[in-house]
């Protein structure tokens, strides 16, 4: 009888224990997901704080690594005045002071205090002298320097879609630079107009890239842009209907109840 009790006490103290483990196991691992949760919480604000706080930091944070590909386009400090140029002289020696500068210092230090604006500004001086050419090399650069701006890629879709006549590689580079930035309404419009004006075999994606940026950014420009749109179109219920919508946002906003009524 002695020998029996010895045992039920045995496998009634193994019971407890393994009731216990599992008891501790359980509040461990509980303990562990919600510390995990708050982890996961907190790394997702800081992501979002740093989108927002630090997108300077982003946009000039340069590829890594050590072997910067080289600069192959035209010569940085070269001066060259496309069809059709034009400005007052004392405008066309300061920008070539300003690109004799901005050369000398990206030829000595491609990626430099300066970031990525630096490339962009050499490339609108290019630009200013009416050297495509010379501006799609320096922003072609700047991308493959700064993969995350979204500037120089906007400015190459304008310069491929309005300058160079190229649809593809315009389209190309205004996505990508939305894809680095879609909080810029500039840049939905940007590529709106494009589609509008230039891609007219794409006419119809305008009013779905204004509604996609709608959709991101509250902009009364964007509705703006959207409701004009279907005005040209001929579409006057979606104009007037947006149209509306500006007046729900900015109802001061100059003449556009008078073009409601005319279009009614």
């Amino acid at each position: 009888m002695f020998k029996l009790n010895i045992k039920i006490i045995l496998i009634l103290l193994i019971i407890i224990g393994v009731i216990f483990g599992a008891f501790f196991y359980y509040k461990k691992d509980s303990v562990n997901s919600l510390d995990q949760e708050i982890k996961n919480e907190y790394i997702k604000e800081d992501n979002s704080k740093l989108t927002e706080e630090k997108k300077i930091e982003i946009k000039n944070t340069p590829i890594s690594g050590s072997n910067i590909p080289k600069y192959t386009g035209r010569p940085l400090n070269e001066v060259r005045f496309g069809k059709g140029f034009s400005a007052p002289e004392d405008l066309i020696e300061k920008n070539k002071v300003d690109l004799n500068t901005l050369a000398s210092l990206l030829s000595e230090k491609p990626v430099g205090d300066g970031g990525v604006d630096d490339w962009i500004a050499l490339g609108g001086i290019k630009k200013f002298f009416n050297d495509y050419e010379g501006a799609r090399d320096a922003w072609e650069y700047a991308g493959v320097l700064y993969p995350n701006n979204s500037l120089s890629f906007v400015n190459l879709g304008n310069l491929y879609g309005f300058y160079l006549n190229n649809n593809s590689k315009a389209e190309l580079n205004f996505k990508r630079g939305l894809f680095n930035d879609s909080y810029q309404s500039a840049y939905y419009m940007n590529l709106a107009d494009f589609y509008k004006s230039v891609y007219t075999e794409k006419k119809t994606e305008t009013p779905k890239v204004l509604l996609e940026g709608m959709s991101v950014i509250k902009d009364v420009n964007l509705v703006l842009s959207l409701a004009t749109y279907y005005r040209d179109i001929g579409d006057k219920a979606n104009a007037v209907k947006y149209y509306e919508e500006v007046l729900k946002m900015e109802p001061n906003t100059a003449g556009i109840q008078d073009e409601i009524n005319r279009l009614k």
